[in-house]
């Protein structure tokens, strides 16, 4: 934590007018839990290494070449500091991001937006990786306050009213547990896509369909590509689920 903080300080220090900071790690050293601790770098810590080495001023984007990073609960605890995170919701293969690839879109439109360079690190992503067997993820996540806070809001919403619904209703039981074991999964089984659960959900009843088709909504804002993955199914933040 204290390395990234001076490291963030050089960074604001940098006259440039857009700032982008890669890390790469493997879990278990980046967590998203928020317990302290010696080993791991907490999600939290990061963003609080960052906002006190930029001084105030938020990276542009912070890319993640390290597995299962893409998701809801990472993206929310960075919102503070970082403006587009850019993040796989699977494993990233051995071989790593292609950054030949990224550098010369980069070389070539010196002049990219964030959201833009983003978008191009994801298509670049894709393409390489195009015959991996198993597929590839990747998506670009705008972590703006006010899009992190509707997200955040319709999760909470939809999670504290189906959390009601299944004590009384047998049909949002049964839809919620068919949902979740039809819904994109990755390495960790307990990752889902969040956006695909709700698309399952939405298709099981109708009784809540309004804050189902909300929360997929609030998912669209937040995510800025139109392509992000290889794999059917996968194309947004994903969500840790435990059964």
């Amino acid at each position: 934590e204290k390395w990234f903080s001076a490291f963030s300080t050089s960074l604001s220090e940098n006259l440039s007018k857009h700032l982008f900071t890669l890390i790469k790690e493997t879990p278990p050293h980046l967590d998203l839990r928020t317990t302290p601790s010696k080993d791991l770098l907490r999600c939290q810590e990061l963003n609080g290494a960052i906002k006190k080495g930029m001084k105030g001023r938020p990276l542009d984007i912070l890319g993640m070449d390290a597995c299962m990073m893409g998701m809801a609960e990472g993206g929310y605890q960075l919102r503070e500091s970082v403006k587009y995170l850019v993040a796989s919701e699977d494993t990233v293969p051995v071989a790593s991001w292609p950054y030949h690839r990224i550098l010369k879109r980069l070389r070539e439109r010196p002049d990219m937006t964030p959201e833009d360079l983003s978008i191009a690190i994801i298509r670049e992503y894709l393409c390489h990786y195009q015959d991996e067997v198993r597929g590839v993820t990747m998506s670009a996540c705008n972590l703006a306050d006010t899009v992190s806070a509707t997200l955040e809001t319709s999760l909470k919403e939809l999670a504290s009213h189906l959390s009601q619904s299944i004590k009384t209703s047998e049909e949002v039981r049964f839809a919620v547990m068919r949902a979740r074991i039809a819904a994109q999964s990755f390495y960790l089984k307990e990752f889902v896509d969040l956006y695909d659960f709700c698309r399952l959900l939405k298709s099981s009843f109708s009784a809540d369909d309004e804050k189902v088709a909300t929360l997929m909504d609030r998912c669209q804002d937040v995510m800025k590509a139109d392509r992000k993955s290889t794999r059917l199914n996968s194309s947004h933040a994903n969500i840790s689920y435990a059964v």
